[in-house]
């Protein structure tokens, strides 16, 4: 029975390296630091640049920054290109924007082929990115603004112009219905005078016309205003959203049995909370009977009874709350009610306690686990940097208690971020 157990366990291990070998080559993006040449980029704006953001020719990736530093009130950046990218001295570089939530990649434009070469360590060019969200909806409220002036300054002086036309038109008529001036002694008709003054009432209708039509406008340019403001506020909420994927596998040593899930965390700007929803293969009994010994006149013997184990589906869906480096969280767990606290001193390490499945008669699951992240660098896209590990106990509240082990993999993914974030109201 023992060697089963431990020929089970070395399997796990087997089957976790070998797919874990296979998901990291099949990912890696082969920007290794032996395969790059230095060079160094002044910008004025790095917003949503990291050390390990990509730069890429004609949609492919070449290199990559390797820091990110600030000197004189500009951000100067020092990239890794592939040893076989030319890279002439016209040549420049480019930010752009790569998604609504902030997040941007570089461009290089590798200059003319008669150009001569720029040797490894040499300054680039930087080029003013104009594809920036933020830029545009600057661009598009200052529009808004301009146009907005530009009618108010029209019907001031179409107001002021269509006055004195009026107040000329008026001494006219004036001046013919008496009879003065020379168009009044020369032309002066009752006939005209009655046109005339016909005349002078359409103006003032138009006018009037003229004046609720520029109103209109006015109030359609205030209305643009607000939707831009209103934009701008959408944009800026879902910058700040964060999001995480977990996939992990447990393996119970006394119920020889394993435990495999997956989960989805939101985190707001604010990394004061979180909300995560997951699910996860979970036992679901373990029906058997005992083995007894039965005597009868010919001898001693056995009868052996099978023993069957269920599995089923566990839905968790939990939300957080951190105060520094302890977090209390609570929800359901394992499709049960429960709550727990992380205690997380450093980065790589936390230790957790949780509580569920209260039952009438019967003691609550309580489990403890300790997480450790031996590769942890959140700024990397390698996957194995969010690589942990785990181990504890559960059901420590009662006799059939058991030990556990396990592995998975826990990153931020961009796709799913890029969904996430339409939704502000997660990060109110």
């Amino acid at each position: 029975m023992m060697v089963s157990r431990y020929v089970k366990i070395a399997l796990l291990f087997i089957v976790l390296g070998v797919g874990g070998s296979i998901y990291i080559i099949a990912t890696a993006d082969g920007l290794s630091n032996f395969d790059l040449k230095p060079y160094y980029v002044t910008l004025q704006d790095a917003t949503g640049l990291s050390s390990r953001s990509k730069v890429y020719l004609a949609g492919v990736a070449v290199g990559r920054v390797q820091n990110v530093s600030l000197e004189n009130n500009a951000a100067h950046l020092k990239i890794g290109f592939l040893r076989d990218v030319e890279i002439h001295r016209d040549a420049y570089v480019s930010r752009r924007s790569s998604s609504i939530l902030g997040t941007a990649v570089l461009y290089l434009e590798p200059g003319t082929e008669l150009g001569p070469l720029l040797p490894p360590g040499s300054v680039i060019n930087a080029e003013k990115n104009s594809g920036d969200i933020g830029a545009v909806v600057g661009t598009v409220q200052e529009l808004g603004e301009q146009i907005t002036q530009t009618l108010r300054e029209f019907q001031d002086n179409q107001l002021v112009l269509l006055s004195m036309s009026l107040e000329n038109i008026r001494q006219i008529t004036d001046e013919v219905r008496r009879g003065e001036g020379n168009i009044g002694r020369v032309i002066y008709d009752d006939q005209l005078y009655i046109t005339l003054l016909s005349a002078a009432q359409r103006i003032e209708l138009s006018a009037a016309q003229l004046q609720e039509t520029l109103d209109s406008v006015n109030t359609l340019a205030k209305d643009a205003d607000g939707v831009v403001a209103d934009a701008g506020v959408i944009v800026k909420k879902a910058v700040g959203l964060g999001v995480e994927v977990d996939t992990f596998g447990r393996y119970g040593v006394s119920a020889e049995q394993l435990q495999a899930g997956a989960s989805l965390r939101l985190i707001p700007a604010s990394k004061d909370r979180w909300y995560r929803v997951g699910v996860s293969t979970a036992p679901d009994g373990v029906v058997y009977r005992r083995v007894k010994e039965k005597v009868d006149g010919s001898g001693t013997y056995q009868i052996e009874d099978l023993t069957e184990t269920r599995y089923t589906f566990a839905v968790d869906a939990e939300l957080a709350r951190r105060f520094g480096f302890l977090t209390l969280h609570g929800g359901l767990l394992e499709n049960t009610a429960g709550v727990g606290i992380d205690i997380q001193p450093v980065r790589w390490a936390a230790l957790s306690g949780e509580v569920f499945n209260f039952r009438t008669g019967e003691r609550p699951n309580l489990r403890g686990t300790l997480t450790v992240y031996p590769f942890f660098d959140p700024d990397s896209d390698k996957p194995w940097n969010w690589l942990y590990l785990q181990g504890g106990v559960s059901n420590a509240l009662v006799d059939r208690r058991d030990y556990f082990f396990g592995a998975g993999l826990r990153f931020s993914d961009s796709e799913v971020k890029g969904l996430v974030g339409l939704v502000p109201a997660l990060n109110n």
